[in-house]
C-alpha cells in the first residue's frame, strides 16, 4: 500500500516537474508548492530509513552481552575445567586401588579356601567334638548346667533334661485333663488350687511331693502356654477364667455329637466308622444354630473337609466321629476348633449387647446388672444370673445374704467389702464377663 502512495506521488512530481507552468507557479507568498512537496516527500524517506535502522539496532542490540558478564563466565568455565581435571585424575588413581584390592581379594579367598580344605581334612581324620552350644534352643539353663562339665557329663545332663521336659509336659496335660473333667459341682466351696492340690496328696500320699509337682506345673504351663489346654487350665487354675468357659465347650461338643448320633442310620453302633450325609451334616448345624449364618455354616462344612481330607462334592457320607477325635498330643480337629471360634463370635456379640445397655454408667451396681441380662437375655434362669452375678461381682469372696441381721453380725471388714463389690467400675465388669462362660439362653 506504501509502496503505491509513493508511485502516485512520483508521477505527480514528473508531472509537474515538466510543466514549466506549474513549476513556476508560486502561491501568493512566493514559495513553490511542488518544490516544498516534493522536499518533504523525500524528509519522509529518509525518516522512514532512519526509523528502520533504529529499530534494526534495538533488535541487535538485545543479542550482545555485557563484557563483564562474559569475564565472570569465562572465568567460571575455566575453574570447571580444573576441577574436572582434577577429579579425572582421582578416579584413575581410585580404579588403580580398586584392581589393587580386586587383586588381594582374589588371593586373599584363595587363601581362605585353602584353609578350608586343610581344616576340612583335619576334622575328618581326628575326633569330633560336637557344638554343645545347639542344645541351648532346647533347654534354657544349658549355660549354668553346661559350665566346667565334660562331654560325658554333658550328654548325661542332656538326656536327664529332655526326659524332665517330656515328663513336665505329658503330666500336665494329663492333670488338666484329669482336673478339668472332674465334675466340682459337689464341692462348690473348694477352691480349684485347694482340690488340685489334694487331688495330688492323695494320689501321690505326700504333700511334699504334691507341692514339687505344683511347682512343675506351673513352670510347664508357662512353658506350654501356646497350647490352649494348657493354658485354659493355667487361667482356670489361678481363678482368671471362670471354670464353666471350659463345661460349656464341652457340653456344646457333646450336643453336637449326640445330634449327629441321632442322624445316623446305625446309632446304636460305637464304630468310627458310622456315617451320615453331608447334606444332614448341613441340617444339623443349621437346626442346633438357627442364628449362624451360611457363611459360618459353610466355615465348618470346610473344616470338616480338611479333617477327614475329602470333599463333600465327591462322596456323600462322611465318617462324622472322626470329626470329635483327638490326636497324639491331645489336639482337636479343625472342625471343632472352628465350632469354639464361632462360640467366641456368639460370646462377643452376646457382651456387646449387654455393654450398650451399660455403658455410660461409671459405677455399675448388681441391680443395674442384672437388669440389662435380663433385657439382652430374657429366657436365662435365676440360677444362670445368679452366676453371672457372683462372677463378676466376686460375690465368692463373701457370702452375701438378703437377711440384714446377717450383714449387720458380721465385722466391719467385712460391711466394707460388702459396700465395695455392690458397685463395680464398668471395665472391670466388662472384662470379668469376658472371662465368664455367657451365652444366649
Amino acid at each position: 500500500m506504501q509502496e503505491k502512495t509513493n508511485s502516485i506521488e512520483d508521477n505527480l512530481v514528473l508531472k509537474h516537474f515538466y510543466d514549466e507552468d506549474l513549476y513556476n507557479d508560486s502561491d501568493e507568498y512566493g514559495l513553490d508548492i511542488i518544490t516544498l512537496r516534493y522536499t518533504l516527500l523525500q524528509c519522509r524517506r529518509q525518516l522512514l530509513i532512519w526509523i528502520k535502522s533504529l529499530i534494526d539496532t534495538e533488535c541487535a542490540y538485545t543479542k550482545v552481552e555485557l563484557r563483564e558478564d562474559f569475564d565472570k563466565l569465562k572465568l567460571e568455565c575455566d575453574n570447571l575445567k580444573n576441577e574436572t581435571s582434577f577429579l579425572r585424575t582421582n578416579f584413575l588413581e581410585l580404579i588403580d586401588n580398586c584392581k589393587f584390592l580386586i587383586d588381594q581379594t582374589t588371593e586373599i579367598l584363595i587363601e581362605r579356601d585353602n584353609y578350608y580344605s586343610e581344616w576340612e581334612f583335619s576334622r575328618n581324620i581326628l575326633t569330633p567334638r560336637p557344638d554343645w552350644n545347639k542344645c541351648s534352643h532346647l533347654i534354657t539353663q544349658w549355660k549354668n548346667l553346661s559350665l566346667g562339665k565334660t562331654s560325658e557329663q554333658l550328654v548325661d545332663i542332656l538326656i536327664n533334661e529332655i526326659n524332665h521336659e517330656n515328663m513336665e509336659k505329658k503330666d500336665t496335660e494329663y492333670f488338666s485333663m484329669m482336673i478339668n473333667n472332674k465334675n466340682l459341682e459337689e464341692k462348690t466351696n473348694i477352691k480349684l488350687t485347694d482340690y488340685v492340690f489334694d487331688y495330688l496328696t492323695k494320689r501321690f500320699n505326700s504333700k511334699e511331693i504334691a507341692i514339687e509337682i505344683c511347682y512343675n506345673i506351673k513352670d510347664a504351663c508357662n512353658r506350654y502356654q501356646n497350647r490352649y489346654e494348657i493354658n485354659l487350665f493355667w487361667q482356670i487354675l489361678t481363678g482368671q477364667i471362670e471354670e464353666n468357659v471350659y463345661y460349656y465347650e464341652m457340653k456344646e461338643f457333646a450336643r453336637i455329637l449326640q445330634y449327629l448320633i441321632k442322624l445316623c442310620p446305625h446309632s446304636s453302633s460305637q464304630s468310627l466308622l458310622s456315617t451320615i450325609r453331608w447334606s444332614d451334616l448341613v441340617t444339623a448345624l443349621h437346626e442346633l444354630y438357627p442364628n449362624w449364618t451360611n457363611e459360618r455354616i459353610s466355615l465348618l462344612i470346610i473344616a470338616a473337609e480338611r479333617d477327614l481330607k475329602q470333599s463333600s462334592k465327591e462322596r456323600n457320607d462322611l465318617e462324622f466321629l472322626l470329626l470329635f477325635t483327638e490326636d497324639d498330643e491331645g489336639h482337636i480337629g479343625e472342625f471343632l476348633m472352628t465350632i469354639r471360634q464361632q462360640l467366641k463370635l456368639d460370646k462377643i456379640e452376646y457382651i456387646e449387647k449387654i455393654k450398650d445397655l451399660l455403658i455410660g454408667y461409671p459405677l455399675i451396681s448388681i441391680n443395674q446388672f442384672k437388669q440389662a441380662v435380663e433385657l439382652v437375655d430374657p429366657h436365662i434362669s435365676k440360677e444362670e444370673l445368679q452366676r453371672y452375678i457372683n462372677w463378676v461381682f466376686e460375690l465368692e469372696k463373701i457370702s452375701l445374704t438378703s437377711n440384714k441381721e446377717a450383714i449387720l453380725s458380721k465385722t466391719n471388714e467385712n460391711i466394707q467389702l460388702i459396700k465395695q463389690i455392690q458397685k463395680r467400675d464398668f471395665e472391670e465388669i466388662i472384662l470379668r464377663l469376658e472371662c465368664c462362660s455367657c451365652f444366649m439362653h
